[in-house]
């Protein structure tokens, strides 16, 4: 079985002075950056911005230092309140920065 699509490239008016860049990274969880060249100036303005991942790192850690010694304490494929409340806090705490990250 072959699909084949065809489709029209679209030609965008772009502004060749102007640029932008996202970096995803683990210790700086994202970086932005727009470059732009003003008409005036020979100089070009910048504004990065970055968000910070180690607050994030931090949380796992412990999440998973925590975690391993409650499963130690367990029997095979066990699970405990304790085990899920951690999980579910985890969860609370990493999922808010990147709630943040989606207003972006």
């Amino acid at each position: 079985m072959e699909v084949v699509y065809e489709k029209c490239e679209k030609q965008y008016d772009l502004e060749k002075n102007r640029c932008a860049s996202i970096d995803i990274g683990l210790n700086n969880l994202a970086t932005f950056s727009c470059r732009r060249q003003p008409k005036l100036l020979r100089v070009p303005e910048s504004n990065p911005r970055v968000i910070n991942g180690r607050p994030l790192k931090s949380i796992n850690q412990y999440y998973n230092k925590i975690k391993s010694l409650l499963q130690s304490e367990l029997r095979e494929n066990q699970s405990s309140l304790r085990l899920k409340k951690l999980m579910l806090k985890r969860e609370f705490k990493i999922n808010a920065p990147i709630r943040v990250l989606h207003l972006v």
